[in-house]
Parts: C-alpha cells; structure tokens; sequence
C-alpha cells in the first residue's frame, strides 16, 4: 500500500460523492472453515453490494433535503419581494436557476452496475483479511453506512442460527423462511418509497437485496461466517 497520499483525482461524472460521515468505520467478520476462491469474492461483493445502495439512498435522502429547503427559500424570497415591491423575476432569479426536481439515482433494472455510480474514494474497502481457525475479514467505510450493513448481517446469522434449531425440530417452513428474508431486505431499502421509488422498483431492489443475502446465507450457514462486529478506525484520511 502507498506510504503517502496524493491529491485525489477529479471524481468520474455521474458518480456519487458521499457526505454521510466524515468518520470510517471498520466492518470485522469472524470466519472459520476451508473457504474457496468464490467464497471469498461472493462474501465481499454481497457486502459492498449492500453497502453501496445504503450509501446511495442516504445521499439522495440528503440531496432531497437540500432541495427542500431550497424550494422553501425560493417561496420566502418570493413573500420578501411582495412585500417590499421587489420585481418578482428579480427577487428568486438566482434561487430558480438552481432549483431541480429530485432525480432518483438508480435504475433498479441495472443495479449490478450500480458501484458506478460511486466515487473510488468512498468504495467499501478491504482493511484486513486473517485467513486460519479462526480468522477475519476487516473491511472499512462511512461509520453510518457500516452500522446498517452489521445490522442486515447479524439479522442474517440470527436467522440462519433459529433456521438450524427448527430444522433439528422438523418444524421449519421454507415459506416462511423466505418471508423473514423479505422483511430483512425491506429494511435495508426503507428510504425508497420517500424517495420516490415506485411499488415494482422497490420490489425489484428487494429481490435484488435478498440474492445477497442468500449468499451470505450460505457462508453462515457453513460455518464459515460465525460473527460480526464494528471496529471505530478514526477520521478521514488517517
């Protein structure tokens, strides 16, 4: 790795800049097991996977809100004309030249492709990696977005630690195995109906969680991923 950080380079367009944390955070799973190749990239790729739609419905949350309060400075700068005789054109013509409507960010037909739409500077990347009995995997990024990546996880490890108990019992139903799955993958894609999202969109963003979660799923439920936990790694930069 570079001993010295350079200047960073101007960002792609139409990628996206995170202002979510100015703290990263580190990700620590716990493995055990003989893992293969596919093993390791599947794990790695669902995490980053989830992280980046968190990262990317938490900054449109974020441009919304901004948005927001310049359509409500755009109305007060309105009443100010009125009331002190101000041209209107001339009281908000500023404000109007940058006042959008939200644009969704995703396209959820296309969202394989969605780390695009992400700046390298604020990727998920890989801190660590201890491979042995038992080992870990440290992954680092923004501190907010790493605390909803745990959450989905220890969901999924819970699930698949009661799935194990109910199979031992012969009482566990597929059925409704998949529907707690659902209802994980929903929670990571709450935002989406504020933002706009339609009814299919979020069912295709959900469905498209949830075939990351199954192959989390099944490193769990190998034994190969035993436990996760967040590691606070400081500032930006250092």
């Amino acid at each position: 790795m570079p001993s010295s950080r350079s200047a960073p380079s101007p960002m792609p367009r139409g990628t996206v800049a995170t202002q979510i944390s100015t703290e990263k955070t580190t990700l620590r799973l716990t493995i055990d097991g003989a893992w293969t190749v596919t093993d390791m990239v599947n794990s790695f790729a669902a995490l980053r996977d989830v992280y980046n739609l968190i990262l990317i419905f938490r900054r449109e949350r974020l441009s919304q809100r901004q948005l927001r309060r310049e359509q409500l400075s755009q109305r007060q700068l309105r009443r100010i004309g009125r009331v002190r005789g101000i041209p209107r054109r001339k009281a908000y013509r500023g404000l109007t030249a940058h006042t959008k409507e939200h644009r969704k960010l995703l396209n959820t037909k296309k969202l394989d492709s969605i780390e695009s739409l992400i700046s390298p500077r604020d990727r998920l990347t890989v801190a660590r990696v201890n491979y042995g009995s038992l080992g870990l995997k440290d992954i680092l990024g923004a501190g907010e977005i790493i605390g909803h990546v745990r959450s989905l996880t220890e969901k999924i490890i819970d699930l698949c630690t009661t799935t194990r108990e109910r199979k031992i019992k012969g009482d566990l139903l597929e059925a409704e195995l998949a529907a707690k799955r659902i209802e994980n993958a929903r929670a990571v894609v709450t935002l989406a109906r504020d933002l706009g999202y339609s009814e299919t969109e979020i069912r295709e963003t959900v469905d498209w969680v949830d075939r990351r979660q199954v192959a989390l799923s099944r490193l769990v439920g190998e034994g190969k991923i035993l436990a996760i936990e967040t590691l606070h790694s400081g500032a930006l930069g250092t």
